[in-house]
């Protein structure tokens, strides 16, 4: 006598329990899995090194996200894209960690933040700007602080003087 089989929507039911307690990923065929911030190819314990593109879910070919690992690690120049195909951010990445020039967008297609990034902090000129494109603030990080003078803009392009101010490591200093 043959041993009996799961129902097939039983299996399903156990495939998605699987998929939403680890975070999957699916990259052509291949599975991988996240395990303290590095990915490894699923049921393995090798890391994953090279090409990576994720796809949305809504039944066409658009790109949500594409870039490289190193060792399981997010390594060089990366893109991510919101379901309408616009971008949504561009940066890069060294060892797993923001590094150098990152521009982030509004899904109108306009430029919500640029910065600069070295090993994961903000370090360098940030500028902000509004749903409408006309700029919201600008200042510097150090080490991920606020630091420096800090100008923050209304719609209409007037400062605002009770948010602007000089900030020294994250902390705004009293006119």
């Amino acid at each position: 006598m043959a041993p009996p089989s799961l129902p097939p929507l039983l299996i399903f039911f156990l495939l998605l329990t699987n998929l939403v307690t680890e975070k999957l990923y699916a990259n052509s065929d291949q599975l991988f899995e996240e395990r303290n911030g590095i990915l490894f190819k699923k049921f393995s314990k090798s890391t994953f090194s090279g090409n990576y593109a994720e796809y949305w879910e809504n039944g066409k070919t658009s790109l949500r996200v594409k870039g490289n690992y190193r060792n399981g690690r997010k390594e060089g120049a990366w893109m991510a894209f919101f379901e309408n195909s616009n971008l949504s951010w561009r940066g890069s990445f060294l060892n797993g960690k923001k590094n150098g020039r990152w521009v982030e967008y509004y899904e109108n297609g306009k430029i919500y933040y640029q910065s600069h990034f070295l090993n994961g902090l903000n370090d360098g000129p940030s500028t902000f700007f509004h749903k409408s494109g006309q700029l919201g603030s600008k200042g510097k990080y150090q080490k991920g602080k606020r630091v420096g003078k800090w100008l923050y803009y209304s719609e209409s392009g007037v400062i605002d003087e009770a948010q602007s101010g000089t900030y020294n490591f994250g902390v705004k200093q009293k006119n």
